[in-house]
């Protein structure tokens, strides 16, 4: 849980904010995940293979370090920052790993921070990578996403932009072309590769 005592003699101006348990105040988590966000979009997909594998490695630790620190922050309080700060892909995703934080909640934030998840820009798939996975859908194929598409539209994109490469693509051209345009428009993205190994032809 927070805590809003032992603060470092060398941060006295703390006093009274909700940390988390190693001490870390909330607009500094904020701060450094979107700073992470940056860089991995700056340089990962930018650099030489070597350069970029040791940029992600490094980020990599970072995110489990800060993971950890959000697993001791309020979700209530996560969602009153984001919500004066304004909602991120970032900060939505950080909501997943906060105490307490509900499904309604998370899906809620996801929404406020992308007005449309047809065309989605590098940082959607970012923050849907780093989104604690006990909140997406696990099926194996797309055809079993689809019945969600309705009710869960925005959890079905974040769960396919996380982990697209672990679904199989098993709708035939008729099925993919009777989904809705907007979805159709969210699997042309260059980040959606789904498995084709049992593609219909």
């Amino acid at each position: 849980m927070n805590t809003r005592s032992a603060i470092e003699p060398s941060k006295p101006a703390l006093a009274g904010a909700i940390l988390s348990k190693g001490g870390q105040s909330m607009p500094d988590l904020w701060r450094i995940q979107h700073s992470n966000a940056n860089l991995f979009a700056r340089f990962v997909r930018t650099a030489q293979p070597q350069r970029a594998a040791g940029i992600s490695a490094l980020i990599g630790d970072g995110e489990i370090a800060i993971r950890r620190e959000l697993q001791s922050i309020p979700a209530a309080s996560w969602v009153s920052l984001c919500a004066a700060a304004g909602w991120t892909h970032v900060g939505a995703a950080s909501l997943s790993w906060c105490d307490g934080v509900n499904e309604e909640q998370l899906w809620q934030a996801w929404n406020e921070a992308t007005p449309s998840a047809a065309s989605p820009e590098d940082a959607f798939f970012i923050a849907a990578r780093s989104t604690n996975p006990a909140f997406l859908l696990d099926d194996k194929t797309l055809s079993a996403f689809v019945p969600h598409l309705l009710a869960d539209k925005m959890k079905v994109c974040v769960s396919l932009a996380a982990r697209s490469e672990q679904v199989s693509m098993d709708c035939s051209p008729a099925a993919l072309h009777a989904l809705p345009k907007d979805f159709q428009q969210f699997l042309s993205h260059r980040e959606i590769k789904l498995d084709q190994t049992d593609a219909r032809r």
